[in-house]
């Protein structure tokens, strides 16, 4: 199971260097669970605090308006070697925006930062 089989570019994290960070979906081996993992402001995940969601449309709303981060990837290269991973939270400093595909906008009509794009 490679890391690139499971990003998902419908939502894009803008970090502040310029790099483009994607969800993607992860196996929590302790847990056996597998989706996009979200952690609860203050909590980490490897300590089994995440919850692993099926569907961009449950993870958005988590991260937009309750202050969940999210794992993310960049996907520069070949293989997920030497791609960048972390878990960011959308306050404004490392992720300064989101882009976001339109089948999805509907999720952040309310938002109150809209997405650089919609695509």
């Amino acid at each position: 199971m490679r890391r690139k089989d499971h990003i998902d570019k419908r939502f894009v994290l803008l970090h502040h260097s310029g790099d483009r960070f994607y969800p993607f979906k992860k196996f929590f081996r302790r847990s056996g669970e597998f989706g996009f993992p979200v952690i609860p402001k203050g909590r980490r995940e490897r300590n089994g605090d995440a919850l692993y969601l099926e569907s961009l449309e449950e993870v958005i709303p988590l991260f937009i308006f309750d202050g969940y981060s999210l794992n993310s990837t960049t996907d520069t290269k070949e293989t997920s070697y030497g791609e960048r991973v972390c878990a960011y939270c959308f306050n404004g400093k490392a992720i300064i925006g989101y882009e976001i595909s339109s089948e999805l906008a509907y999720l952040i009509k309310n938002a109150d930062v809209q997405p650089s794009r919609i695509f």
